[in-house]
């Protein structure tokens, strides 16, 4: 089943834009009378009806909606994650993450990261063709990039904090019965150099705790995915 970004909706009306309409009409050949079905980013299902459609506009008549849909029923999962310098697997990361049901995203330069060249524009194209992909209608929040010193002093966090680090004591799954009980968590996720011991010490001193990810040493995106596999096991699917 194919879902579509409704971009605007009015009332008891939705429109696709340009790039959405020329999947509908060009692609799938829809037409005028034909179902559809969409989701407005914000948690919206649609069933939906195509009244018209013109070169680079569908209108559509919705007929029923659903709030929440593909949603877990409850939790928060924010990834805090270093910047790559190839952008294909720092796209790679951010899709996947989508997938694993990250709710927010930041990307953070840290002081061993090689680039900050992120561009938002595709970063949310990605994130709006996975969530189509994988039936969810609220789309994560990607947030501006934020240097790692400025990154800690964000207001509105998850109280649990774990800073993946090569040097940790304890595996990520220590903390497994505080996530069950909380339902949330933030995990940072430094650059291939790890993050600097300087750091470290400054996430610990705003109560975030340094965890393992296994004894391998793991790439930035792999490390990403899977701790929030981990978290997501903890917090529920």
């Amino acid at each position: 089943m194919h879902l579509f970004f409704i971009r605007e909706i009015d009332g008891n009306r939705g429109y696709l834009d340009a790039e959405e309409t020329a999947h509908c009409i060009r692609v799938l050949r829809k037409s005028e009378g034909d179902t559809l079905f969409g989701i407005d980013g914000k948690g919206g299902y649609y069933e939906c009806v195509i009244i018209q459609k013109a070169k680079n506009s569908v209108t559509l008549e919705i007929k029923s909606r659903i709030e929440g849909f593909g949603e877990k029923p409850e939790g928060r999962i924010i990834l805090a994650v270093s910047p790559l310098k190839q952008k294909e697997r720092f796209e790679w990361l951010i899709e996947k993450s989508v997938e694993l049901g990250v709710d927010e995203i930041y990307p953070i330069i840290c002081r061993y990261t090689i680039t900050d060249n992120i561009k938002p524009e595709r970063l949310l194209s990605i994130i709006q063709s996975a969530a189509k992909q994988c039936k969810r209608a609220k789309f994560p929040v990607l947030h501006h990039a934020h240097l790692f010193a400025a990154f800690l002093k964000t207001k509105n966090l998850p109280d649990l904090g774990l800073i993946a680090y090569c040097e940790a004591s304890k595996h990520l799954n220590h903390f497994g019965p505080e996530i069950e009980k909380q339902k949330e968590a933030l995990l940072l996720v430094g650059p291939e150099g790890d993050f600097h011991a300087h750091e470290v010490e400054a996430a610990e001193s705003v109560g975030f705790h340094t965890v393992l990810l296994g004894e391998s040493r793991l790439r930035t995106e792999t490390a990403g995915l899977f701790g929030l596999s981990l978290l997501k096991g903890y917090i529920g699917y």
